[in-house]
């Protein structure tokens, strides 16, 4: 009887842990043309570039190629994948004082600023210069 109530004691705690599973990336770790998630990648301000050419390109996993390039229609939409980027992360959005402010739950990463947050499945890249002005461009899939 004790050795029941032991095995069920340690089967509720086990299947009752929470894992957390981050919503971000590093890097080209498992990253594919499908991947849901935001990779997260340094990149200086000085190499984008505005003039359509890819100014961002990786090899994923499964052998297809991501670059990254400025489009004016995904660039008119910037806040609006702003907004997506924080969202996917954890966050919400809060009106105080007038003022919207992004809150979590306290697990939830922060956008950093001169990072290139790639979302293969969505097609699009958002970046956070310094004055924390988000950038969005085209993320292009290639075979």
């Amino acid at each position: 009887m004790k050795k029941l109530l032991l095995l069920v004691f340690i089967s509720v705690f086990f299947t009752s842990c929470y894992v957390y599973e981050s919503p971000l990336k590093y890097g080209n770790t498992n990253v594919s043309g499908t991947t849901k998630k935001w990779v997260e990648y340094e990149m200086n301000p000085s190499n984008i570039s505005y003039n359509g050419e890819p100014f961002f390109i990786r090899s994923l996993i499964d052998n297809s190629t991501l670059s990254v390039s400025y489009n004016g229609k995904v660039s008119n939409n910037s806040l609006y994948f702003y907004n997506l980027l924080w969202q996917d992360l954890g966050w919400y959005s809060v009106k105080l004082d007038g003022k919207s402010e992004w809150k979590s739950n306290g697990d939830a990463p922060r956008p950093k600023v001169s990072r290139l947050y790639v979302n293969p499945r969505r097609r699009v890249a958002v970046y956070l210069d310094n004055d924390k002005k988000p950038q969005s461009f085209l993320v292009t899939i290639t075979k």
